[in-house]
Formats: C-alpha cells, structure tokens, sequence
C-alpha cells in the first residue's frame, strides 16, 4: 500500500510511519514536510491514504485535507496532530476528515487502526457507489417505469421508461403534475406505521391519460413504507396496452367461438332431427316390399330390400349419436344413475353387437368378474358406452380377427377395457381420438359407416359419470384397446 504523510517535524513522520509499518507491513510512504513537497505528491497521486499533522509551518491540515478531497475524493484522510482539542477534532470531521488521532503517548497508538477502519470504509463507500451507479444503470434501461412518491402525489423520482409511459419529457416536466392517480395507498399511509413491517403493497391496472392526450393501460405495483421517519411511495409502472388489446381481443374471439360453437350444436341437432324422419318410413317400405315379393323365385328384390333395411338401421344408429353428442354438448341429456351390476351393462352391449361380430366371423372373448362389481350409472347410457367401443373394434378389426372385454374391480373403481387385433391407431392420431368428427383412415371409416362422432359420445358419456376414458396402441396393425375407469359404488345391493 502507498501513503502520504504530511508533517514538517521529522521525529513525528517517523514514529507515524513506525506505526502505520506495524499494520501495514508491505507500505510505502511518501514523506511531505514543504509545499513544493505537496505540490509534488498532489501531481503524482496513486495514495491509499493521507496522514497529515494539523498545525505545519506552510499550511494547515484542513488545507491539506480540502485539496485532497478535491482531486481525489474517495482517499481517505486521517489528522494526526498534537493540537488535540474538542474543536479542532470537530472542524476536521466537518471538512470531511476520515478520523482525528492526537499525538499524546496514550492515543498515538491508535493511528493504525484508524488508517485501517478508515480505507475500509472507503472501500465499502466506493463499492456501494459502484452498486448503486451499476442499479442505476439497470433502472434506466428497464422497459418498465420505477418511480418514488409522496403519498400525496409529489414526484420525487423516476427513470427514463416512466417517462415515456407516461408521455413526459423530463422529470422537471413530470413533477409538474401531480401523480396522485397513480395511487392507490395514500390513504394507508396514516397506518403504515401501525403495520407490522411498517408497509403496504397493492396492484391495480388503470388507464393513465398522456400529456398529449392519448391514453394507455398502465398496471402500477406499489409500496408504501416508513423511511427515517419518512412515508413514502415506491412503485412500478407496466404498460399493458397490448396485453390488454390482446386480452379484448382474445374475449372477443372467444365469445365469437362460443357463439359458433352453439350455432354448430343447433345445426347438429337440427340435421339429425331432420336426417332421422325419413328412415323410419324407408325402413317399412322396405320390410314391406320384402315380405310382399317373398314368394317371388326372383330373390334380387329380397336382397335388396335387406341391404336398404341394413343401411337404414346403420344409418339411424349413426343419426342416433350425433343427436347425443348435440344434447349432450347442450347440456339437455339427462341420466338416471341406478345402482347397478357392471357386468349387466357389459352383457347388455355385446348381446347388441354380436350380431356384426359373428358376420365378420370375428371371435369375441368375454370376461366378467366372479362377483358382481356395483357403479351407480345409467344403465342404459353405460351400456351405450360399451356397445360404442365394441362396435368401434368390430369395425376396425379384419374378419377372422379378435375382440376382447374384460370387467375388473380396482381398489375404488371398476375397469372395462376392449382390445382388439385390427388395424391400430397411429401415434398422431392419439391424442385426439375422442375428439369430435376424429377420423383416422378415412377411407376405411367411412366404408364402415362411421362419422367420427362414436367415440366422443362415449367420452362425453363416461365422464358424465365421473370416470375416464383412455386409448393405446401400439400403432398400425398392432390392434388397439379402451380403458374405462368408473368409480364404484360402496353401498351394497339390497
């Protein structure tokens, strides 16, 4: 370390430098005892401390101590002196003296540890300097605005980007007017005091009017506290004039997609009132000419009446769950949970679709568990539930194929699942399967008269009943199996 030291007696630089080698053990001094002396060691500079007497013959410390305050301000200066009195220690401390030690034998001693405290508090002076210039410069270049306030509204400061917010020019032109608009807490500021931290926080969002005029959406975060006695107001200031355009804009999007949305579930529902009148009477037209032409040896009119009376029976079917998807969308299905044997609705499904199952010689495989497993469901709405699923394998599982349903109790629910060896389901296509109008190989689909509104009905349905659905598959060609979870029931059947 280099230091100065300034005293015209030389037996007392050389008991200060003495002293100072003791704490200091690598130091190098620069002895001053004349102006010139001074004027020299001024032009040089580089010193991490001055130790200047008070009284010299060529000037005085208080002299020393302003000159070197004035060209290198965050040097420590520490007087050393034999005119220790009350109030020269005073004017020295109020020239911006870092310390006063008197040369008597009793207090000499004490210079190191004064030199020491005393470039140690400069240290931390210039680091704390360094912190809040490099906080500063942070505050600045910040997109959203920083201010401090009274909680009457007086501006007392603020960065750039508050500014700019706020459509002002300088913070001359911004204290101004007074920000009280701003504020939310003022009338807390009487009981901030009383609060346990000495503080209050509160958020909001409003619209500022600019000095030209225009008018932004502000969102103003704030903090009311105590400082040395002080109530003051600190804040911060977002513009959220996009967000909130995008916001509207996003609730205006959203009630238009609402609206469209019921539109679509009146149009479904209407097309399938409308689809489903004539297919009852097409459905006797047909049973009628069949049995009319039944002892005709030409069998080609018999044969076509059975294909329109299958086609009109697909047909109604599909018409059936489109109509369901519509009520249940609109919230106008109803069920009439009962408490029932799971294994009843699972009977009640494959009895309804074995009758395809056994035209496309496909082998079903029932499993039901050796107790009856009790849900409290619509027993008829389930059953549509599984006859939906197993009717989807059916269709998707080449002649010859496999279809399996297994009904299992597990801890608080009961589980059916339906597996099947048929074409699989591609990884995409997963994760919306239950989806509305969902198709995979559309080709294939609609060969086998679907709409993609089958397995959305059943989704719709199952979770009615407070359960889930779930789907896997390997991928194409590796089959695919349905999981349904529903809670059972913990009253017993009487």
């Amino acid at each position: 370390m280099r230091f100065l030291v300034l005293d015209d007696n030389p037996d007392d630089r050389l008991m200060a430098i003495r002293l100072l080698s003791h704490e200091f053990p690598e130091l190098e001094t620069d002895e001053v005892f004349d102006r010139a002396g001074f004027e020299r060691a001024l032009a040089r500079g580089g010193y991490d401390a001055v130790v200047t007497d008070y009284m010299m013959q060529w000037t005085d410390g208080i002299q020393v101590l302003q000159l070197v305050k004035s060209q290198w301000p965050d040097c420590p200066v520490v007087l050393f002196t034999g005119s220790g009195n009350e109030e020269v220690a005073v004017e020295a401390m109020k020239a911006g003296a870092d310390d006063y030690v008197a040369k008597s034998p009793h207090r000499m001693v004490r210079l190191p540890l004064a030199v020491r405290h005393a470039i140690e508090r400069a240290t931390a002076k210039r680091r704390l300097t360094q912190v809040e210039a490099d906080l500063q410069q942070l505050t600045d270049a910040l997109d959203v605005g920083v201010f401090r306030a009274t909680p009457e509204g007086e501006l007392l400061s603020c960065n750039p980007a508050f500014l700019r917010i706020l459509g002002r020019s300088t913070l001359e032109e911004a204290r101004a007017e007074s920000i009280e608009c701003l504020l939310s807490l003022p009338e807390q500021a009487d009981k901030v005091r009383e609060t346990e931290r000495g503080r209050a926080t509160a958020k909001r969002d409003l619209e500022v009017r600019r000095a030209d005029g225009s008018r932004v959406w502000a969102r103003v975060s704030e903090r009311v506290r105590v400082e040395d006695g002080r109530t003051v107001v600190d804040g911060l200031v977002e513009d959220i004039s996009e967000r909130r355009a995008l916001e509207e804009g996003l609730r205006t999007r959203t009630l238009e997609l609402q609206e469209a949305d019921q539109r679509k579930d009146e149009f479904l529902a209407m097309l399938a009132h409308e689809l489903r009148n004539p297919l009852a009477p097409i459905l006797n037209a047909a049973t009628i000419v069949r049995y009319k032409t039944a002892s005709l040896s030409d069998t080609r009119v018999r044969d076509a009446c059975m294909i329109i009376e299958r086609q009109v029976m697909t047909l109604s079917r599909l018409v059936d769950d489109l109509l369901d998807v519509s009520r249940v969308s609109q919230g106008k299905i109803m069920l009439h949970p009962e408490l029932i044997d799971l294994g009843v609705a699972v009977t009640q499904a494959v009895e309804m679709v074995r009758p395809l199952v056994e035209a496309r010689r496909q082998k079903l495989v029932v499993q039901l568990p050796p107790a009856p497993a009790r849900v409290r469901a619509d027993l008829t709405r389930l059953t549509q539930v599984f006859a939906n699923l197993l009717n989807n394998a059916a269709k998707f599982t080449p002649q010859g194929g496999q279809i399996g349903i297994t009904a299992t109790q597990s801890g608080e629910d009961v589980v059916v699942r339906i597996t099947d060896t048929g074409m699989g389901i591609n990884a995409a296509l997963l994760p919306r399967i239950f989806d509305l109008f969902t198709q995979g190989d559309v080709s294939i689909d609609r060969a086998q008269g679907g709409l993609g509104v089958g397995l959305t009905l059943v989704k719709q349905l199952v979770e009615m009943h407070g359960g889930a659905v779930t789907a896997e598959s390997e991928g194409a060609g590796q089959g695919s199996a349905f999981t349904v979870r529903l809670p059972a029931s913990k009253v017993e059947a009487r």
